[in-house]
């Protein structure tokens, strides 16, 4: 075989793997349906890529990250000295007030091209903050996502914040902002030297029923210390819509190893695998990738086979 041979068989590999990626991107759907729209808004094919502002819960905070790249702003929402007649405002328990508003945060941010991630501890503050959600960004293409804990998971105890009701966040973030993301978790637990089974199939089947009925993308938070040890009832979990993605986070104190992160890159789709990670963890997590060279392996795996394919073309005929 001669080199414009060689050179067929490469145009020929890189045009069907496009198509294929395109097909399972889901370029067809709605932005209301489709799992990625969030990557394609920020031009990203790899979740890994997108960056997060965490708890930027005042006014500081908040003009801080805005002079960076960050591209995700999230923020924890509360009343007011959480009393029902009072405003939604940007703090995170047992905080019960700020200089940030909910209505500063959502107009600073509508100029620029960030998304947001609103967290609700408790049921209190999600009506308020839909009514207020609504009349800033009527209709928006910006990443939105609702994020809340409606269920016991993994190290939750007595003292452990109370879940925050399924049935009414659901009912109330759909109703007012249908096309909203919805991030559904686990109230969680860890300390060293706890024994604990991490997220159980019991814990992803009540998810899975919460969840089988809704239209919304949905992305699941999971705590990185539990992924690897949960992860044949979450990937079990993952595997029953196409709508579901998982967002793996971590507190700055938990244990997490960083060859388990690394593991986890190996077993999903990249564009289903958000990280929203402590900067030291972020770090050492992306040097880990680097070392193993996974950060510029961004063929999906379709085009990854088809240019194993080619190599192997190569080896044989000695090109």
């Amino acid at each position: 075989m001669n080199g414009i041979g060689v050179l067929t068989i490469c145009i020929f590999l890189c045009s069907v793997s496009e198509i294929s990626l395109a097909n399972v991107s889901g370029s067809q759907m709605s932005s209301k349906q489709d799992p990625f729209a969030d990557l394609e808004y920020f031009n990203k094919t790899d979740a890994k890529d997108i960056t997060w502002a965490h708890a930027v819960n005042s006014k500081a905070e908040l003009d801080e990250f805005l002079k960076t790249d960050i591209l995700m702003f999230e923020g924890d929402v509360l009343m007011r000295y959480n009393r029902n007649d009072t405003e939604p405002i940007m703090a995170h328990p047992p905080a019960n007030d700020s200089d940030l508003t909910l209505q500063t945060f959502l107009n600073s941010l509508k100029p620029t091209r960030k998304g947001i991630k609103l967290d609700f501890k408790t049921i209190m503050a999600v009506g308020p903050a839909m009514l207020l959600l609504k009349s800033v960004y009527d209709t928006t293409d910006k990443p939105l996502w609702l994020n809340a804990d409606i269920l016991k998971g993994p190290g939750s105890n007595s003292g452990s914040n109370p879940p925050v009701d399924a049935n009414d966040f659901i009912t109330t973030c759909t109703n007012t902002y249908p096309d909203a993301t919805l991030s559904l978790g686990w109230t969680t637990g860890w300390y060293e030297g706890i024994s604990n089974a991490g997220y159980t199939q019991d814990m992803v089947d009540e998810m899975e029923r919460i969840c089988r009925n809704t239209t919304q993308i949905i992305t699941f938070p999971i705590r990185a210390i539990y992924v690897r040890q949960s992860w044949v009832p979450l990937k079990w979990l993952l595997d029953t819509s196409s709508r579901y993605t998982l967002t793996i986070w971590s507190a700055v104190d938990d244990n997490v190893k960083v060859e388990d992160l690394v593991w986890l890159t190996k077993q999903i789709d990249k564009r289903r695998l958000y990280l929203d990670l402590p900067p030291e963890l972020d770090d050492a997590f992306r040097k880990a990738l680097a070392s193993k060279g996974v950060v510029v392996s961004s063929l999906g795996s379709t085009a990854s086979l088809m240019f194993a394919s080619f190599v192997s073309l190569i080896v044989k005929y000695q090109f």
